[in-house]
């Protein structure tokens, strides 16, 4: 298996930190919400988690001590390993394969005054091989040093939110002290609007999130079986190229528009970018794919623990017959055998020409 199949394979982890009053529960709804749940986790943030349970809160429930923050980030530490563990072993059991942190193992790092090298001492966290557990950091900036007088408007929103704008700077500046030196460290400034810091990460998780592992296959005749209830499919293209595609599909009044691209591993992985749109979106673009269109009956199938999918085309490709199936992030594609139903099947995951977009510009190959 290839290294960069190997590596969707695994299960990835991504910091998403920032100073105070920075927006991160806003944009972990939104990356709720842009995302499937079945491909993601979320670990919660421990210090709410434990304030919200109780813990003594330093201006509200105690007196400030630097014995306080001690025992807090003695406190969050094991907690912070503990759900990160017990949340791989989750995604592993269930496909998903990403797990976005609400902040990691070196934020404790931004509350103490020696900083990584105090982490590492007191707590045996060590950034180098804490960086490696990490595919992505993504540091939203504090509105305490990109906007002061907005922070001091909105920190009271926040129940746990105590600092005053002195001490949410310099917690800012910690906290990028706190990741630095991670290869994929990423900034997103806090003079964004909140919808531009959505987009922006938004992007940068659909390089991990918009993925497909799938293999092909072709088969001579309709299977002999009960097949279930069909989808109608039409679906057009409106660019393609030898290695990305962007197509509208109307499935049973249900529109979406795609971007698909090779991602290096022959035919069995691709980046897939599938996003809902409004039927009159679809009608008007519709248009523009004339010439580049195919027509196909979607059966879903069952089988074992996969989601078979027959599609049997029509208009012009009339007697294409294809099979696919797609696999989760915590499977290997290779050890897949089909149905008995289908032992006539010829796999085509490697040749383009069997692409739905090669059939839509060329029609299916003569068997």
């Amino acid at each position: 298996m290839t290294q960069c199949l190997e590596k969707l394979l695994q299960i990835l982890k991504i910091v998403l930190t920032g100073g105070p009053c920075a927006g991160k529960t806003t944009i972990l709804n939104a990356i709720l919400a842009e995302f499937s749940k079945s491909k993601l986790l979320v670990a919660q943030e421990v210090a709410t988690m434990l304030f919200e349970m109780g813990y003594p809160l330093a201006g509200r429930d105690i007196s400030y001590s630097e014995r306080w923050l001690e025992e807090l980030q003695r406190t969050i530490i094991p907690l912070q390993k503990y759900l990160e563990s017990q949340l791989v072993e989750s995604a592993r059991e269930n496909g998903q394969s990403l797990i976005i942190c609400d902040r990691g193992k070196m934020d404790p790092a931004a509350y103490l005054l020696g900083g990584q090298k105090e982490l590492a001492e007191r707590f045996q966290i060590e950034a180098e091989p804490t960086f490696k557990e990490y595919e992505m950091i993504i540091h939203l900036e504090s509105l305490a040093t990109a906007n002061p007088a907005l922070y001091d408007q909105l920190k009271s929103t926040n129940p746990h939110r105590r600092e005053t704008l002195e001490q949410a700077q310099a917690l800012e500046m910690r906290t990028r002290e706190a990741w630095e030196g991670h290869p994929n460290w990423h900034f997103v400034s806090g003079k964004l609007s909140m919808e531009e810091k959505i987009s922006e990460v938004l992007n940068l998780l659909s390089v991990y999130m918009d993925k497909e592992v799938e293999r092909r296959w072709i088969l001579p005749e309709i299977p002999k079986i009960q097949l279930p209830q069909a989808k109608r499919i039409r679906q057009g293209y409106i660019f393609v190229d030898e290695r990305s595609e962007l197509r509208i599909r109307d499935t049973d009044n249900q529109y979406t528009m795609a971007v698909k691209g090779k991602d290096g591993v022959g035919g069995i992985l691709r980046r897939e970018f599938d996003r809902p749109i409004p039927a009159w979106v679809f009608e008007h673009i519709w248009a523009a794919t004339a010439g580049r269109r195919i027509f196909k009956d979607r059966y879903p199938i069952p089988y074992r623990n996969h989601l078979l999918e027959l599609d049997i085309y029509h208009d012009r490709n009339q007697g294409h017959i294809k099979l696919e199936c797609e696999f989760q992030p915590n499977e290997d594609p290779d050890d897949f055998t089909l149905p008995n139903w289908a032992a006539d099947a010829r796999e085509v995951t490697d040749d383009s020409r069997y692409n739905d977009k090669s059939v839509a510009l060329h029609g299916a190959p003569i068997k």
